[in-house]
């Protein structure tokens, strides 16, 4: 069993220890990557990250279990001497259920390195699929390695899990796929190293949308040697006392109060020239309802039962900030930019809208049975009854609290009717 395989490219300019700025992104869809940068002796260690999701890979099936195999080769040309540094890695990635090969929130992601001198390259990726006995030239990116006394502060790190000083040396999941900050409502850290471990200090400022969240002199820092590699289905950092040491500073859930938008984060210690990185504060995953902005006001009338306010909301014209202010009476952890419930509320309505189409109503949230799963979310169970006649009926069973829906089908053509609940 196979999947058309569907490669496209979401190519990032890189995140070096010279490029903190990020201009002109290139950016289409498909893979992410992301490098960066780390000085080792005369050369730099570059990280190339990537990541991908199940739905753009192929897998084929053995025995019960679906495997995609694929390399990844990259090489790095010198803009000014034409020299070629390559390297290759290999994926293969399994899993048990053939619905998580077309998940566009499961991802197949890896890293390789490259020992570069300072100088300018043009990084071509090559991607060759096992499965189908194919090559994929993607997308070239520029990739520009300083020499390394031209900066004293590296890119910033996000890591999924909270760092500990006193814990290091330690592995930690790096978070997002594309040096950007994920919106989510998971904790993230910070960690900002810079080449001179005589630091004692650094003077950070973070702005979001122009907005400045947080601004104080970073401490909590430790020593050590920074690497990065594969673990199972995640990305890694390993602190460590090998290779180039440098002192990493720490700063713990900066994510509590970002919306989506930019993130800008500014640096300075003593009379070191002040360093800017930008990034943008991305929603992975974002339900895809939420894209549509009449849309996803229009479906609010799922949750107010007043009919006054049902024609209220019909007729608003909310923009996107608006929509986030009216969730913010939900929220069940108002303390944090990422809102749980709202979340919840528009994942519901993609898979409503999508499980319970009809030929007659192609937006199956407006129908029955997606408008009792966006308010209620998915059933305990569901029983479908054949009766002697051509009617169906689809009784749907929750607990907490116990309740029951009765939905009857009395055309065979899939337009379950709300009938009764208990």
């Amino acid at each position: 069993m196979k999947k058309i395989l569907l490669l496209c490219l979401i190519l990032l300019g890189a995140v070096t220890s010279a490029q903190p700025s990020r201009p002109g992104l290139n950016q289409m869809r498909g893979i992410f990557f992301d490098t960066i940068v780390i000085p080792s002796g005369n050369n730099s260690d570059c990280y190339i990250t990537y990541q991908t999701t199940c739905n753009r890979l192929v897998f084929v099936k053995a025995k019960d279990v679906f495997t995609t195999h694929f390399s990844l080769n990259i090489e790095a040309v010198d803009s000014l001497t034409g020299k070629v540094y390559r390297e290759i890695t290999e994926n293969e990635y399994s899993v048990n259920d053939f619905e998580e090969t077309n998940s566009e929130s499961k991802y197949v992601q890896g890293v390789l390195k490259l020992s570069l001198p300072a100088g300018s390259y043009k990084v071509v990726p090559v991607i060759y699929d096992f499965n189908t006995n194919s090559e994929h030239v993607l997308s070239q990116f520029d990739l520009k390695v300083m020499p390394q006394d031209e900066k004293w502060a590296l890119s910033p790190i996000v890591l999924k899990e909270a760092l500990a000083a006193s814990k290091s040396p330690q592995k930690h999941v790096l978070a997002g796929f594309d040096g950007n900050v994920p919106f989510s409502h998971e904790d993230y850290d910070m960690v900002i190293p810079v080449t001179d471990t005589n630091i004692s200090s650094v003077y950070v400022e973070l702005k979001n949308n122009d907005s400045l969240i947080f601004k104080d002199s970073l401490k909590s820092s430790f020593v050590a040697g920074l690497s990065f590699s594969r673990d199972r289905e995640n990305i890694t950092a390993e602190y460590n006392s090998h290779g180039t040491l440098t002192r990493n500073f720490v700063l713990h859930k900066f994510n509590e109060k970002l919306q989506e938008g930019t993130l800008t984060i500014s640096l300075l210690s003593g009379n070191k020239e002040k360093t800017l990185f930008r990034r943008s504060v991305t929603w992975y995953n974002k339900p895809r309802s939420l894209n549509n902005l009449e849309y996803a006001v229009k479906v609010l009338k799922n949750i107010d039962a007043d009919e006054k306010q049902k024609k209220n909301i019909a007729q608003s014209k909310m923009d996107y900030t608006q929509l986030v202010n009216y969730w913010k009476r939900f929220d069940p952890t108002p303390e944090t930019a990422y809102n749980e419930l709202m979340a919840e509320f528009y994942k519901r309505v993609d898979y409503a809208a999508a499980s319970f189409s009809l030929i007659s109503n192609p937006d199956g949230a407006e129908t029955d049975r997606g408008k009792i799963y966006i308010k209620f979310g998915k059933p305990k169970s569901v029983e479908r009854i054949y009766t002697g006649s051509k009617d169906v009926r689809e009784v749907w069973v929750y607990d907490e609290p116990e309740r029951q829906f009765v939905f009857v089908d009395k055309s065979g053509l899939g337009n379950f009717i709300l009938s009764g609940k208990l």
